[in-house]
């Protein structure tokens, strides 16, 4: 029902999109407005979710990790440019080929639902959402979404294709949030991981506290 303010952002960014749809956004087939009610019609993706690609083969590797975070950022680039965050950025949301490569990996499923429990407090929400919620998007930290907030839970799920894992877990979403806001994310070359220093040290630059301190653009990331 049309009757909040994510439903009207939610009309706005399908607009936005609809008339360009980049292929990696997980094209829309079409966009229709009624009088009590608002409908995305989106192709149906034979493939599998990159969580479930985690959980049945662990970990990627670095070059199947940068493939992925290439395609995701390319996929940022396009809706930032039209002015849509993405707001939900996790491996559930991503829909990836069966076998690698991943460039066909595609962006699904903008959090515009995610919006309404956020109204009632980041704690509401599942803990699983939580994991990839920036700072700023779960109200802890006082600073307006931008860019940096997508790219902030971009480089949870990198972590997380390296790693099996995401940085910070626990068993409620009150708990999760806290170590956003004061853990530090641990340095993947500590853990016995071989991967490059750059890459460790674009995977801290994008989970930096304060999103000034972050990249400020998917452009930029690329």
């Amino acid at each position: 029902l049309l009757s909040d303010l994510a439903d009207e952002r939610l009309q706005v960014d399908a607009i936005q999109l609809a008339g360009d749809c980049d292929a990696l956004l997980g094209p829309w087939l079409a966009v229709e407005r009624h009088e009590t009610y608002f409908k995305l019609i989106r192709r149906f993706l034979p493939r599998t979710c990159l969580a479930e690609r985690l959980k049945q083969q662990g970990p990627l590797s670095v070059a199947e990790t940068l493939t992925v975070a290439r395609t995701l950022a390319k996929s940022l680039t396009f809706a930032h440019n039209h002015g849509v965050l993405h707001r939900a950025i996790r491996p559930t949301n991503v829909i990836t080929p069966e076998e690698a490569p991943y460039s066909q990996s595609v962006l699904t499923d903008f959090g515009w639902c995610e919006d309404r429990l956020l109204q009632n407090g980041a704690t509401a929400l599942p803990v699983v959402a939580a994991y990839y919620l920036s700072p700023e998007q779960s109200g802890a930290l006082e600073y307006e979404l931008g860019a940096a907030s997508d790219l902030y839970s971009l480089g949870v799920l990198i972590y997380e294709c390296l790693t099996g894992s995401p940085p910070f877990v626990g068993s409620t979403a009150g708990a999760v949030l806290m170590q956003h806001m004061t853990a530090r994310v641990p340095e993947l070359r500590r853990t016995g991981l071989a991967i490059p220093r750059l890459l460790d040290e674009m995977i801290q630059r994008l989970m930096r506290k304060d999103p000034r301190d972050r990249y400020q653009s998917s452009s930029a990331l690329l």
